[in-house]
């Protein structure tokens, strides 16, 4: 909380790399965090929802595991709910079928999910799983991080982050979203000419 996402770099001569001038130390920290979703596609912006996680658990060697997003919660609190609507609405005012880019989190590919899909009527875009030069809500992440760690007092507290989070969540304009999804065909064809290696975008 309170910090960019985005790390900083050293330049420095060959040599010089493991100075104590050169190196950011890392702490294991007691920091929290909340987990959110939302949606985009090229002419809207669905809602951001704030999710209810599996608690953490703490093992025999007295180490916290993160909770995460387990299937069935991603089926009651997304697929069941934002998404289904977000799609249906879409879909009636556009008159287009929309398909669903998510990432390789497990909680999107478990059996429940499938299932879940299926009835609910939701189809997925194949595409790489592990390549966000496909995936145009990926910058807008960094965006939403970067805007949020701007916002006054957003570190104070796990309710005041989540209330910044709506802020800067509600003020990201269609043009903003457009602008990364209005790259697509660009990216497609970058990524194709590198052969599914990094590109520019």
């Amino acid at each position: 909380m309170g910090e960019r996402p985005t790390k900083p770099k050293v330049t420095c001569l060959p040599g010089e790399e493991f100075l104590p001038e050169n190196i950011q130390p890392t702490f294991r920290s007691g920091r929290q965090s909340i987990m959110v979703w939302a949606c985009i596609t090229h002419n809207w912006k669905g809602p951001i929802i704030r999710l209810n996680l599996v608690p953490e658990k703490t093992t025999a060697k007295d180490r916290k595991t993160s909770g995460g997003l387990d299937g069935p919660r991603y089926v009651d609190q997304i697929l069941k709910g934002p998404l289904k609507e977000f799609l249906d609405l879409v879909e009636k005012e556009e008159g287009v079928r929309l398909l669903v880019v998510e990432d390789g989190t497990p909680s999107h590919h478990s059996v429940v999910v499938k299932k879940a899909k299926i009835e609910l009527g939701i189809q997925n875009l194949d595409h790489p799983p592990s390549l966000p030069d496909l995936n145009p809500i990926e910058p807008l992440w960094l965006v939403l991080k970067n805007r949020v760690a701007d916002e006054s007092g957003s570190q104070n507290t796990l309710d005041a982050l989540w209330a910044a989070v709506q802020k800067v969540w509600d003020e990201i304009t269609i043009e903003e979203i457009q602008k990364h999804t209005g790259k697509m065909q660009d990216c497609i064809d970058a990524v194709k000419e590198a052969k599914g290696w990094h590109t520019r975008f």
